[in-house]
Formats: structure tokens, sequence, C-alpha cells
């Protein structure tokens, strides 16, 4: 699992195998192996105004709006969110899904999966 937390650089994702035991880790006074919604929200802040891209190679920007997150696909430029309740049952299905980052996983919960997962992925870079 990973470990989340932000600080005024952005955010920020540590392996959880240190046990909450780095410098890293004690210094932001993080010792959860969880994602909660509001990491999520921290990996988007952090995020906002770049490009990024899914595991197939689309390219899209991601913001906030009304504390949710919306993608843009580059292909379109149109913005596009399913709701808070659907990124709160995407993290419930990550922390139960041990972190998986294969959209597939999480295509009954909402259809931005490959958004999440490219999000997640560029946090741990």
């Amino acid at each position: 699992m990973a470990v989340f937390a932000s600080n005024d650089a952005g955010p920020l994702m540590f392996d959880s195998t240190t046990n909450g035991t780095s410098d890293q880790c004690q210094n932001l006074g993080i010792l959860s192996d969880v994602m909660t919604y509001d990491d999520l929200l921290a990996l988007v802040r952090g995020h906002e105004g770049k490009t990024l891209e899914t595991i197939t190679g689309k390219r899209f920007r991601v913001g906030i709006y009304r504390e949710c997150a919306f993608f843009t696909p580059e292909s379109s430029g149109y913005g596009q969110s399913d709701g808070r309740a659907a990124a709160e049952r995407f993290v419930a299905r990550y922390n139960n899904a041990i972190g998986s980052l294969r959209p597939s996983d999480y295509s009954r919960v909402t259809r931005n999966a490959s958004y999440y997962v490219a999000l997640i992925r560029a946090g741990s870079d």
C-alpha cells in the first residue's frame, strides 16, 4: 500500500514498506496506510494545470470544481466528472483492492477509472 500526504509543494506518495518510519513520513506526521477522499483531492490539486496520460496514452488535464475532481480529455476539450459519490467509491475500491492500478478493477464504480489511476500513477513519480 501507499501512504499519501501533502505539503506546501503538493501531494506526496510514500512506500508503506517503511512502516511510517522514514524521516519524510515522520516530518510530515503521517502514519496512514489507506487513501482518503481528501488525499485524492490533494493529488488533484497537485496536478492541476498539468497534462497527464492514461495507461493507453490518452492525454488529459485534471481539476477541482465544488470539491470534486473533473477530467478534461485533450481529444474533446470538455470537462467530465461522475461526481463525488463515484470518486468516494473509487477510493473505497482502491483501498480494498490493495492499491490496484488496473482501471478495469474500478469499471463498475466510476466511468473515470483510467483518469483516477493515471492520477495516482503520476502521484507516485
